[in-house]
């Protein structure tokens, strides 16, 4: 906490060829990872509505080709408030998903799947 990071990479990872269609077909079912933060769920703000909607999405189909979500910008912001019961921290986490690979459409092309 507290420390201010650019682009950092997390893994490397390789899809297996058997798990290309294990993994597009749970992005065309529409299946959303679920990432915590101190224990709090991220979620994302449903577009036109209120509330939200407890994860986000593995990938997207557009054009009948299927896109695996591989990059992600993430902000926490939050706060700490200390009362006569201990310390409480509430935090806020802002993401923006793309796919994005180094061999395909350039060094941030996306990953067709």
């Amino acid at each position: 906490m507290k420390v201010e990071n650019k682009c950092q990479l997390l893994c490397k990872s390789e899809i297996p060829e058997n798990g290309i269609e294990f993994i597009s077909n749970r992005i065309k079912e529409n299946y959303r990872m679920n990432w915590l933060i101190d224990g709090l769920s991220a979620a994302q703000k449903i577009e036109g509505k209120e509330g939200l909607s407890l994860g986000f999405p593995l990938g997207y189909v557009e054009k009948d080709a299927v896109y695996l979500n591989n990059h992600y910008d993430i902000e926490v912001h939050y706060h700490t408030q200390t009362n006569k019961d201990g310390l409480f921290v509430k935090h806020q986490l802002r993401y923006n998903q793309t796919s994005i690979t180094k061999k395909r459409e350039g060094p941030r092309g996306p990953i067709y799947l």
